[in-house]
């Protein structure tokens, strides 16, 4: 007897298989009927995209269209953080366009942009890009750290970058903030919220939880606009202390920001150089060698010999001790260990203005192993150590902690350079080396005094500011509500 077809049992196998595409489809219909509405609306959330770390009130954009609609320049309200820099709207065809994103570093504090390394960076890359026309917009902010580095990375990429350079690591530790339950969710977790927050219905839902609990948000980690760091208040140096830097945190978060902005220049498709900025090593005693610290404290280890100190390991957790047994040891001319002890200074230090291992290992490894040919990574704490005595940097090199002397911004510069020729990025002109120096002297000869007068006053505010003692010190707000939402 032959088999009967079984032709309805296929006809109901792919009846389920419909049926589960149409249960599928409509459990998902509303969100996207969702998305499509919130497009239509142009709503776009206001407080935080991806970070779950913190929230920043206030409009975070810098760049504003002038009047005439021909160029975008600095908002006239941000200029207390930053200089004013502008480019051209719409772009020019043959304009290679790079931003430069970091700190005061990138700024050029003490002086201002006519002499920061980006100013330079532009003369190099017009030497060596004889078909295009580089235009190079400095976005340093004073104390901005990488949380809000990370919004303008974000903004502009919506005016058509050729090139992204981010400098930061050095202002982790300086805003007074806690972290709410997300520092301590899994780096999945965190994964996932990234990945979501690319929808604005979780942005939307997440944005209205929020505002339910908005009170207990400002009070936990929500910070205000304006940076205002723990040094801008009397008795700023003892808002530092071992447990409220909470080092663990701050690197957890340090890496979340790194990793957000790699992925958002590698969606838009434009090459990001990293750049971990350099310290001073040698001529930098620490800010805060322990909790009882004031700016009146001296260092009991300021004039011990070498072999007290082989005989003091009991002090290893003080970041004044590792400092003068590296200058001991520099006096010796064991210079590799000095250098050790150094770095160990800068690791322990309580008040911690320079970029820690920690953080610049985060910055250093976030393209291992490498995932684009468009992401690289310079540490121009090696680049300077490479160029200095005995392999440790100092004064010669630095005006203060981390700020660099104008030569060597035009090394930054130059230094940058090559790595983007090694990177393949832009061309190389046999000459350039030589046809930037006349054009380095042409912008120095142009400063007047005034430009180097008001630099000088700048540095000795730094210098007094880092050590506890800001000039005009912020009174300490009654209650920090008020001050999260100014």
């Amino acid at each position: 007897m032959q088999n009967e077809p079984r032709l309805p049992e296929r006809k109901s196998k792919r009846k389920t298989i419909l049926f589960l595409i149409l249960a599928i489809g409509m459990g998902f219909s509303p969100i996207l009927l969702t998305e499509f509405v919130l497009f239509v609306m142009a709503w776009e959330d206001t407080k935080e995209v991806s970070d779950p770390f913190i929230g920043l009130i206030g409009d975070q954009t810098l760049f504003e269209l002038s009047a005439d609609q021909t160029e975008y320049r600095i908002k006239n309200d941000r200029l207390g953080f930053f200089r004013p820099a502008s480019f051209a709207n719409p772009k020019p065809s043959k304009e290679y366009r790079v931003f430069v994103v970091g700190g005061s570093t990138v700024q050029g504090r003490p002086w201002e942009n006519e002499t920061a390394f980006p100013n330079w960076l532009e003369i190099c890359l017009n030497a060596n890009l004889p078909k295009r026309i580089a235009k190079v917009v400095n976005c340093g902010g004073v104390s901005y750290a990488s949380y809000r580095i990370s919004h303008i990375v974000e903004e502009v990429m919506e005016y058509e970058p050729d090139l992204l350079i981010v400098c930061t690591g050095h202002n982790e530790f300086l805003e007074d903030r806690t972290y709410s339950f997300e520092k301590n969710l899994s780096p999945s977790i965190v994964l996932i919220h990234s990945f979501l927050s690319n929808f604005r219905t979780y942005r939307f839902l997440r944005e209205s939880a929020l505002k339910m609990r908005e009170t207990d948000r400002v009070t936990k980690d929500t910070l205000g606009s304006a940076v205002i760091t723990r040094l801008d208040y009397e008795k700023g140096l003892a808002k530092f202390t071992t447990q409220s830097i909470d080092r663990d945190s701050v690197a957890e978060h340090f890496h979340f920001n790194i990793t957000r902005m790699l992925s958002i220049a590698v969606d838009h498709e434009v090459p990001i150089l990293l750049i971990a900025p350099p310290s001073n090593q040698k001529d930098c005693f620490p800010f805060k060698p322990n909790d009882a610290w004031t700016t009146e404290s001296q260092s009991s280890f300021a004039n011990q010999s070498l072999a007290q100190f082989q005989q003091m390991k009991s002090f290893e957790s003080k970041a004044d001790f590792h400092y003068f047994f590296g200058k001991a040891l520099l006096d010796a001319g064991r210079f590799d260990d000095a250098k050790e002890e150094f770095d160990r200074a800068i690791d322990q230090d309580i008040c911690p203005l320079r970029m820690n291992s920690t953080l610049r290992t985060i910055l250093l490894e976030a393209n291992t192993p490498p995932k684009r040919h468009w992401i690289s990574v310079l540490d121009l704490q090696k680049e300077f150590e490479a160029v200095s005595k005995n392999n440790i940097t100092g004064q010669e090199m630095l005006v203060d902690h981390v700020h660099p002397t104008i030569a060597a911004h035009q090394l930054i510069a130059q230094i940058i350079t090559k790595h983007l020729q090694r990177s393949k990025w832009i061309q190389q002109s046999l000459s350039w080396e030589v046809d930037i120096v006349d054009e380095f002297e042409n912008v120095i000869q142009s400063l007047d005094f005034g430009y180097f007068k008001r630099a000088k006053d700048r540095l000795e505010s730094v210098k007094k500011w880092s050590r506890g003692q800001a000039i005009d010190p912020l009174k300490e707000p009654v209650n920090r509500n008020t001050e999260s939402t100014q």
